[in-house]
C-alpha cells in the first residue's frame, strides 16, 4: 500500500503468488501486468472475504472483464476460483475489492492470487480489426489467430486470379465462431455461424467450400 488507483498500481509478473488485504473505508488494490504477446491469462484466486470483486482494465482505463457476486463458503469462510481471459499484447490493470456487486455490500479480509500466461501463437500481426487493416494471406498457408476480449474481429484478404472454389479448413478452440467473406466493396457474400465447439474436447473442425469469381476478398 498505497495501491488504491491505477497510478499507484503495483507491478506484478505472470508467475508467483500475490498476497493482499482489503481493509475498511472502501479499500481497493490495483496491480499492473504486461503481456509480451497475445495469449491467455489465467488467474487462480483465493478469497477469505465474505465477498470479492475483480476487474481487468486496459492501459486506457477501459473495463474489459470482471467477476462479482463471489460469496464465500460460509462453513470454511473461503472461496477459490480460476479464471481465463484472452487478451492482446499490452499492459493491463487488475483491481480487487471486497464488494459483492461492484460497490455494494462491502466486506474485508485477506486474499491471494496466482497469474499464469500462455501465448496464443498467432502468426499474423495485429492490428487487423477492420477491412482497412486486413492482412494478406496466401493459399496453402496456415493462419493462427486469437479472438480476445479486447479484439473481437480479425480481418484477412486474399486475391483470386480466376473463378474457382475456395476451401477453408477451420479449427476453432472457442465456444463459438463465425466466419464471413466480403467482396472488395465490403458486401457480404458468405458466412458461417452457429458453430459451437464439442464440449468434451473444447474444439471444432470444419471444411467450408465457397465459389467465387476472380477478385479480392476479405475474410472476417
Amino acid at each position: 500500500e498505497p495501491n488504491n488507483s491505477m497510478l499507484q498500481a503495483n507491478s506484478i509478473s505472470t508467475n508467483g503468488t500475490v498476497y493482499g488485504n482489503i481493509s475498511v473505508d472502501g479499500d481497493e488494490d490495483y496491480y499492473k501486468v504486461t503481456l509480451p504477446s497475445s495469449g491467455r491469462l489465467s488467474v487462480k484466486f483465493n478469497s477469505f472475504m465474505q465477498y470479492y470483486c475483480a476487474v481487468i482494465y486496459d492501459s486506457d482505463g477501459k473495463e474489459l472483464w470482471y467477476t462479482d457476486y463471489n460469496d464465500w463458503v460460509s462453513t470454511t469462510q473461503k472461496r477459490s476460483d480460476t479464471y481465463t481471459i484472452d487478451l492482446e499484447e499490452g499492459t493491463y490493470y487488475l483491481k480487487v475489492n471486497g464488494y459483492r456487486y461492484r460497490e455494494s455490500y462491502p466486506s474485508t479480509g485477506n486474499y491471494n492470487f496466482t497469474l499464469s500466461f500462455k501465448a496464443s501463437g498467432a502468426n499474423i500481426a495485429e492490428p487487423n480489426n477492420s477491412i482497412a487493416e486486413a492482412k494478406k494471406i496466401k493459399f496453402g498457408s496456415t493462419v493462427k489467430g486469437q479472438i480476445a476480449v479486447n479484439d473481437r474481429d480479425d480481418y484477412y484478404y486474399f486475391t483470386l486470379s480466376s473463378s474457382g472454389t475456395v476451401i477453408i479448413k477451420f479449427n476453432s478452440y472457442m465456444q463459438y465462431y463465425c466466419a464471413v467473406i466480403y467482396d472488395a466493396d465490403g458486401k457480404q457474400l458468405w458466412y458461417s455461424d452457429y458453430n459451437e465447439w464439442i464440449s468434451s474436447n473444447k474444439s471444432r473442425s470444419d471444411k467450408h467450400s465457397v465459389s467465387l469469381s476472380a477478385g479480392t476478398y476479405y475474410l472476417k
